[in-house]
Formats: structure tokens, C-alpha cells, sequence
């Protein structure tokens, strides 16, 4: 069994207004739109980011962060 362990990007203070599943593959990889109008907190796929054509942003690193 694997595990791969990784730190949180986001600082606290920060509200999430979108959640997505990025598997880097749009084969049966996406939420129905309709469903997320009704569910505000799902948990969207690829296909949704590249439909709604979402930008990666992060701010900058500090020196706190280099861990």
C-alpha cells in the first residue's frame, strides 16, 4: 500500500469558494454542472475546471514555506 502525503497550499485565512479532484485525466472525470447548482460544496473533476477554464493561481513563497 501507498501513500503520498502532501502540505496544504492554501493559508487559513483564505475561503475555498471551489473544490476540485485534479487527476490529469478527462476520461469519465467530470461533475454535472447541474448537480453542483444544487450542491455548493461538491467536489468538481478536470473536465469542470477546463470547461469553466480555470486559472492556477498561488501567491508568493515565503521563506517559511521552503520547507
Amino acid at each position: 500500500m501507498n501513500f503520498v502525503i502532501i502540505s496544504n497550499l492554501l493559508p487559513p485565512f483564505k475561503d475555498v469558494h471551489e473544490t476540485y479532484d485534479r487527476k490529469d485525466s478527462t476520461v469519465c472525470h467530470e461533475y454535472p454542472e447541474e448537480t453542483v447548482r444544487k450542491n455548493r460544496r461538491a467536489v468538481l473533476k478536470d473536465l469542470n475546471w477546463i470547461n469553466r477554464r480555470k486559472p492556477l493561481e498561488l501567491g508568493p513563497v515565503t521563506p517559511e514555506d521552503d520547507v
